[in-house]
Formats: C-alpha cells, sequence, structure tokens
C-alpha cells in the first residue's frame, strides 16, 4: 500500500536565510493574512512555486510517497 506523507511548509527570511520548517496553520495564518484568495496560492505552492510575503519567502515541500507493507 502507498500512502503520501501531508505537504511540508517551510519559510525563510529574506533570500539569504535559512529554511525552516513551520507548522501548517503558521503558514495558513500567513496566507491568509496576505491574500484574498489563498487556493490559487497552494495550489502555486504545490507545483514549486516559492511565495514572497513581506520579507519572508514560503514554499512547500514536495510531498514523498511512504511504502507500508501490510
Amino acid at each position: 500500500m502507498i500512502q503520501f506523507r501531508l505537504p511540508q511548509y517551510e519559510m525563510r527570511y529574506s533570500n539569504n536565510g535559512d529554511w525552516v520548517s513551520i507548522s501548517e496553520r503558521s503558514a495558513l495564518e500567513s496566507l491568509l493574512d496576505n491574500f484574498d484568495r489563498v487556493s490559487p496560492i497552494i495550489d502555486e505552492m504545490l507545483q514549486g512555486k516559492e511565495i514572497l510575503i513581506q520579507n519572508s519567502v514560503y514554499r512547500i515541500l514536495k510531498p514523498q510517497p511512504l511504502i507500508i507493507s501490510d
């Protein structure tokens, strides 16, 4: 059976910072605070686009499949 992990969100401050894992809640709250419609933004992130919000950059790591043997 193959299952997929939930997407993992990362952010960094400016273009020179290191990527840091953040919770889904934190990422979605930032998107909601800055965009009227978040579904198109999440779709772009799932396609690999990095989103700039003020002085931060957000991205979603591509979910990796988990192979579970029965």
